[in-house]
């Protein structure tokens, strides 16, 4: 590590301050933050495929977005 930010990828990176920060939270901590992130990425999913296709339904979405998730596909 450079002392300063940690690549994570291409588009992210960390801070040391940052790190420190996830290194002291408690496990339950960490795991709501993922499920909240989780949460973020499909409801981000479900806006782009309604832009995408203005013609699907509600379920259509949804079952895409599901199955994105589910294989990791799309």
């Amino acid at each position: 590590m450079d002392g300063q930010s940690a690549k994570i990828s291409s588009v992210m990176t960390i801070t040391d301050t940052e790190r420190e920060i996830f290194r002291r939270m408690a496990p339950a901590d960490k795991l709501n933050l993922v499920a909240q992130m989780h949460m973020q990425a499909r409801e981000w999913k479900m806006a782009a495929l309604r832009v995408q296709h203005r013609d699907w339904t509600d379920e259509q979405v949804d079952k895409r977005v599901r199955e994105i998730f589910l294989y990791g596909t799309g």
